[in-house]
């Protein structure tokens, strides 16, 4: 078992992960966690500040494919999520940090240890 499974299964206790993107995050950085996660038998939900139903993720050079939103920042309460992940990419961090929602979304969390 690896150190990161060890940590989630002592560490995680509700079951439910947010990972929060904006358009143009790097594709990988989402789409590994939350399938290794969901076969872990978590629940990964995509979290996102845009108001339709799909966020594009960037593939090395250009668009790769888009993403199905489960929840909207707007109506998202991070208090039902065990743990947070922030997939990079040179967009999507950048969209992220000048939304004050999605900046008092990480803080949630970034609080929860202290």
């Amino acid at each position: 078992m690896s150190l990161f499974t060890k940590y989630i299964y002592t560490h995680i206790i509700m079951n439910k992960i947010a990972i929060l993107a904006a358009d143009g995050f790097e594709e990988i950085e989402l789409k590994s966690p939350k399938i290794y996660l969901q076969n872990k038998g978590f629940q990964v939900d995509i979290v996102s500040p845009k108001d339709i139903e799909f966020v594009r993720s960037w593939n090395h050079f250009d668009w790769g494919p888009s993403y199905p939103i489960d929840v909207h920042l707007a109506e998202a309460d991070p208090a039902v999520y065990e743990a947070l992940i922030l997939p990079g990419g040179t967009l999507s961090p950048d969209a992220l940090r000048v939304l004050p929602k999605a900046l008092d979304f990480i803080k949630h969390f970034t609080n929860k240890r202290n």
